[in-house]
């Protein structure tokens, strides 16, 4: 699918409830704006349909329909029930030729390019090892203090726009 280029994936990974999507979703809005085409990968942690229960597209996948496809004037989906979880380089590989770079959130045991997402008012706590980040999002000083000694590129939680420069530098753009 995707010989020509290699199309960097870069996971954001932080705890639940610590604002990694809100930031994301900034993130995204900036790269988006700046002419990048930015695929996503959501990592649903769940064992439930990501479809919507009771909807007609869910409706037709529980009667026995694979793939379920549902398209409008603006956008498509297809929905395929799978024998196990796509990885994510098999996600990654399937959109790379619709992106200039692949962003996850989630993929914690998967992810080779991590940027590690933390604020201090909720869990601090270190999820990976300093060698294993391309960067650290953090506004724990003392967190951003040994990232930066261990020549971690830090950014702070209201910096999208840093975050979205440093990707746009990866993905070549």
């Amino acid at each position: 699918m995707n010989d020509e280029r290699n199309v960097p994936v870069v996971s954001l990974i932080g705890w639940s409830g610590s604002g990694k999507t809100t930031f994301l979703e900034q993130v995204v809005r900036i790269l988006s704006e700046d002419g990048v085409r930015v695929g996503i990968i959501k990592h649903h942690g769940h064992t439930t349909s990501v479809d919507v229960e009771g909807k007609d597209t869910w409706r037709y996948g529980q009667a026995g329909a694979c793939p379920v496809v549902i398209s409008s004037a603006a956008e498509y989906a297809i929905i395929r029930k799978v024998e196990r979880e796509k990885t994510l380089a098999e996600l990654a590989e399937i959109i790379a030729d619709e992106s200039d770079i692949v962003l996850t959130e989630g993929f914690r045991r998967q992810a080779q390019t991590i940027i590690e997402f933390r604020r201090s008012e909720y869990n601090n706590e270190q999820i990976f090892d300093l060698s294993r980040l391309t960067a650290l999002v953090c506004d724990d000083e003392s967190s951003l203090e040994a990232a930066r000694a261990a020549d971690v590129p830090t950014f702070q939680p209201d910096d999208p726009a840093g975050v979205a420069a440093f990707l746009k530098e990866l993905a070549g753009k």
